[in-house]
């Protein structure tokens, strides 16, 4: 009698389905609403500007879709065989084309929702300079011309502007690696990338008009919320 106005009960001890249960009984939301219906929240973190938090908001290729507050989606992508994380797209942009993608992951067989790792970033989200700012940081540490060279040639790109851009890993090349092959490296690779990053931030506090000022990093003291 007493268990019937419990809408939660706790057994403790041995359980038999066979001997001990008599049904099981969904909740009427489960039996009414069609599975890629129902609303389910995700929570993004380390993401950029896809960071936040996520609720459902229908199904693409016959799987659910998620969206957050910033304008980000998280989908599954049929063709390639990946779940997506794209960014909120620019005014007439097309959100679900590969320009707007952020990070992808491959998507695990008869498993219907966003997997919890292996999410790839982009090239330029692991790292990225301006090539005259990039090798102003190399020759700074003591980098012989003819070093600095060899490295540009591996890791620095032109992207469809016209930009020239040193990659931290592009295409399987790897600034670390390449610095890695240097005979009597003046500094670990880290030191050498960081060098290149002051050069672009003491440019910036100069275009600002804020020269001498220091650009420092810390975490924000409340979560960001979707």
């Amino acid at each position: 009698e007493m268990l019937s106005i419990y809408k939660e009960v706790q057994l403790h001890g041995e359980l038999s389905l066979k001997r001990n249960v008599q049904r099981l009984v969904a909740a009427r939301k489960y039996r009414d609403m069609n599975k890629m219906q129902r609303s389910f929240g995700l929570r993004v973190n380390k993401a950029g500007d896809c960071s936040g938090s996520y609720k459902r908001v229908g199904a693409r290729c016959d799987m659910p879709m998620y969206r957050c507050g910033n304008g980000s989606v998280i989908y599954f992508d049929g063709p390639s065989n990946q779940w997506r994380m794209a960014l909120k797209p620019a005014e007439g942009e097309d959100q679900f084309t590969d320009r707007a993608v952020y990070c992808s992951a491959p998507a695990t067989a008869h498993v219907n929702e966003p997997p919890r790792g292996g999410w790839k970033l982009p090239d330029e989200e692991r790292g990225l300079l301006p090539k005259a700012f990039f090798t102003k940081g190399l020759e700074a540490k003591g980098v012989s011309k003819e070093a600095v060279q060899s490295i540009v040639l591996k890791v620095v790109h032109q992207d469809a502007e016209g930009k020239m851009s040193a990659f931290r890993r592009k295409g399987g090349v790897s600034f670390d690696e390449e610095w890695a092959k240097l005979e009597d490296a003046p500094c670990e690779a880290s030191a050498a990338w960081q060098a290149g990053v002051e050069h672009l931030q003491e440019s910036l506090m100069q275009e600002f008009g804020v020269p001498g000022a220091q650009v420092v990093e810390s975490a924000h003291p409340y979560e960001a919320k979707g």
